[in-house]
């Protein structure tokens, strides 16, 4: 088993109330995959607020998601990625995907 770093910008999107249920069925999807230890974390990536210039901080509009898997190849990842409900109702940008096998050397619970 290989792990792999993923990142995946957000598309445009739909509605605020279809945003809702895209991500209440994207996160019961990946819930079987966190289970069987195929997701190791997953998130959204944050833009910075634009409120403070000198010292901006996260918490700005989401730009993206990115997660750590185990997987045994990246063919293996890609089908992950596409059988997600954010892939398969355009929420991502996936043909901007990038996925890169990782060594995880130090790693601190959360």
């Amino acid at each position: 088993m290989n792990t792999w770093l993923v990142h995946i910008p957000t598309a445009p999107g739909p509605a605020d109330e279809d945003q809702a249920k895209i991500q209440y069925t994207h996160t019961a999807h990946n819930k079987s995959l966190l289970a069987a230890g195929k997701i190791v974390f997953g998130g959204e990536i944050l833009g910075h607020q634009e409120d403070n210039n000198e010292d901006p901080s996260p918490g700005g509009k989401v730009t993206g998601n990115a997660f750590v898997v185990q997987a045994d190849t990246e063919t293996d990842v890609w089908t992950m990625i596409q059988d997600d409900p954010y892939a398969k109702s355009g929420n991502w940008k996936v043909v901007d995907a990038k996925v890169t096998p990782v060594k995880v050397t130090v790693i601190r619970p959360l």
